[in-house]
């Protein structure tokens, strides 16, 4: 009954989000217009239970009317509180804790149902023991596939300038429609960074524990500079809970969005910042500040200070260096027809009073052998995965695309029984193809009578090693003694050294 199930969302917010009495009116009126009720439902017989969330009550909805995602988004926002009152509840927190600020804000979009929680726990994840410390690898099935009717959506579609794209800050609110999803019960918060104004939101699709989007509140394109590190480290300084990183500025070891200056962050230590210190980094005279090169798997500087200043003076020295060093035995130009090619990754975090800045140093170039980058996964990996390794990947967690549930599905299968040959098998499942030689060398190794149990652990540490072989791609001085010479060059020329150098 429809009419009951608008009585349980309003019980839902004024247990969950914060609707106050006064408003229940309003709501209820709101909820009736746009589910096109004209009475309301009379008895006082409605609770709300731990069993009741968002998608069961949506669930329930649907029973009785056809409801599309972006009236789901609607019907969370009318029952959430008003941005305004977010932002004066956060800043009354972060007073006392910016955590509890954030849990605040991060709670409450799991409530209103922005954050997929519920999706989210479909994900299939497990930790690989590699070399330099461990990966955290995940199998993403929280994101939903587009359907037919949706895409029929983009064929009507008229292009737009208002919003400009996905992240800019006019989506708060906003109804959605044609290549902009809705963002009806998003609640961001404003931030300031270097004397602009950003905002904060959370992903809806977290890929660690309160994964934050930082956003400009300008709509400009990604661009790495002198401020981008100090605005990260302005962040952390105000919110010393998160980390916060940038991808890159270039296609192919950036993120998927370059049109638009944003960070993320989040409230979880990822496996690279746990990576010890391959080496001491000693030159120039620096007096606040420690430098180390990790023993990680791409090439990365860790910068630690007390002083901001003089971390962004250490930060731009590197970056500026890294943008015209040129090794051709090493595949590594910086610069050709095709434009730059070299640019970082920087991360910050806090501890105590010391700030810690990490730089990845990337590389985009191609060539023939390697035509969707050379320091991006290599062909004979993308079975597993083939899109770029962005921020989050090169901090070690990996997120693995959805086709591979089914998929390794099948292989464990190969791994716990031959009842059919391999080729039979991949004839039957043409999505298997790809896998033809991962699936072969496995079989070599462990052979094809093992339990269920064992399959699963098996098919685990084989894509794990894959993701670690990927880490390495991206790598611009290897782990071999010519990427370790590439490396003490590049030192050299900026007039560091390596502490005591063996």
């Amino acid at each position: 009954m429809i009419e009951k199930t608008i009585e349980k969302f309003i019980q839902y917010g004024l247990k969950y989000l914060e609707l106050d009495k006064e408003d229940v009116i309003y709501i209820r009126n709101n909820l009736m217009h746009l589910l096109n009720v004209s009475e309301p439902y009379e008895k006082n017989d409605v609770l709300i239970t731990e069993s009741d969330t968002p998608s069961s009550l949506f669930k329930e909805l649907r029973e009785d009317k056809d409801i599309s995602i972006e009236d789901e988004e609607l019907i969370m926002s009318i029952i959430s509180p008003r941005p305004s009152l977010v932002t004066k509840e956060f800043n009354r927190l972060k007073e006392k804790s910016s955590k509890d600020a954030c849990l605040y804000l991060y709670n409450l979009m799991i409530k209103n149902n922005y954050i997929k929680a519920e999706d989210i726990k479909k994900n299939i994840s497990w930790k690989y023991e590699g070399l330099h410390n461990y990966l955290d690898i995940t199998i993403n099935l929280s994101k939903p596939e587009k359907k037919n009717t949706d895409i029929a959506k983009l064929l009507t579609f008229k292009s737009s300038t208002y919003p400009k794209c996905n992240l800019c800050f006019e989506n708060v609110g906003n109804y959605g429609g044609g290549k902009i999803p809705a963002r009806s019960n998003i609640r961001v918060i404003p931030v300031t960074l270097n004397n602009e104004e950003w905002f904060m939101q959370f992903s809806p699709y977290s890929y660690y524990n309160e994964h934050a989007i930082i956003i400009n509140k300008t709509h400009t394109p990604m661009l790495i500079t002198r401020s981008t590190f100090t605005k990260l480290l302005e962040f952390v300084d105000e919110y010393p809970n998160y980390f916060v990183g940038s991808n890159s500025d270039l296609p192919i070891v950036g993120g998927s969005i370059l049109d638009h200056e944003h960070y993320q962050g989040g409230g979880e230590l990822l496996p690279m910042m746990y990576a010890k210190d391959r080496y001491k980094i000693i030159g120039k005279g620096f007096k606040n500040s420690e430098i180390s090169y990790l023993e990680w798997y791409n090439s990365t500087f860790l910068i630690k200070s007390t002083d901001i200043a003089e971390t962004c003076d250490i930060a731009e020295d590197i970056y500026n260096n890294w943008l015209v060093y040129e090794n051709v035995n090493s595949d590594i130009i910086p610069t050709d027809e095709n434009g730059r090619h070299q640019a970082v990754t920087p991360i910050a975090r806090k501890v105590g009073d010391t700030y810690y800045l990490y730089l990845i140093l990337r590389n985009n170039r191609q060539s023939e052998k390697y035509p969707d980058g050379i320091f991006h996964a290599h062909p004979e990996y993308h079975n597993i995965k083939s899109e770029g390794i962005g921020l989050i990947e090169a901090m070690g967690r990996f997120i693995l695309p959805p086709r591979l549930l089914d998929e390794l599905s099948l292989i464990e299968g190969i791994l716990s029984s031959s009842s059919y040959s391999v080729r039979e098998i991949i004839e039957k499942h043409k999505e298997l193809e790809k896998h033809l030689i991962f699936i072969n060398n496995i079989i070599r190794t462990y052979g094809r009578h093992n339990t269920v149990d064992a399959a699963k652990e098996i098919i685990k540490i084989e894509v794990g090693k894959i993701c670690e072989k990927i880490l390495y791609n991206t790598s611009v001085f290897k782990n071999d003694i010519n990427g370790q010479l590439t490396l003490f060059d590049f030192l050299n020329k900026m007039n560091y050294e390596v502490e005591n150098e063996d």
